[in-house]
């Protein structure tokens, strides 16, 4: 009867762990400390919204290890889409991932007086 309750208990923490907290930053550090996050985004924004991700990092002068952290980041946070394209036949490579500016990225870089 004991595992039972601490499987629940254990269920309703990691529940609690995965919802979302938000806490209040003044502009000015949301850009100190998520310098990497808004270039991403600026870049995106400024090549009209859309971008293959090793074309972004080219772009943002970003390396790919890096930067493929911080579009993780941004996904995750719902500022950018990212959609897997399939290349056409015949030509080399893996398919590309397009990444797109959403409606929250750009009223993000609004807000932070950056457009």
């Amino acid at each position: 009867m004991t595992s039972n309750s601490s499987d629940s208990d254990r269920s309703s923490a990691e529940s609690a762990m995965s919802a979302s907290t938000f806490i209040e930053v003044s502009a000015d550090d949301f850009k100190r400390y998520n310098t990497a996050l808004l270039r991403l985004l600026l870049t995106l924004y400024e090549c009209g919204g859309s971008l293959a991700t090793v074309k972004l990092f080219e772009t943002a002068d970003m390396s790919t290890a890096y930067g493929g952290k911080i579009v993780t980041k941004a996904a995750k946070l719902g500022y950018i889409k990212r959609d897997r394209v399939p290349k056409p036949k015949g030509e080399p490579g893996n398919d590309m991932v397009i990444n797109t500016l959403t409606t929250r990225g750009t009223k993000l870089l609004e807000r932070l007086n950056l457009t």
